[in-house]
């Protein structure tokens, strides 16, 4: 037996189907997280805005904030 509370209207309104509530902290959806704050990184801090090219170094990265945050939040 589905809960009323259990049943969710589709996009395009044509019934109701029952949906599980999946909570966040799966391995696979942290490591789905994890990997897109690591891309968003890397590539946002590879871009140089003023040259409007990509620089691939290394070092620049490891020099920026929001690196060492997604570093300690990976660890966590």
């Amino acid at each position: 037996m589905v809960r009323t509370s259990e049943l969710k209207i589709s996009a395009t309104g044509l019934g109701c189907y029952p949906v599980r509530s999946q909570s966040l902290m799966y391995p696979a959806n942290i490591f789905l997280i994890s990997s897109v704050a690591w891309v968003f990184v890397v590539l946002g801090d590879s871009y140089d805005l003023e040259l409007h090219q990509w620089n691939p170094n290394g070092i620049h990265i490891i020099r920026q904030q929001d690196f060492w945050f997604v570093t300690g939040m990976t660890l966590l």
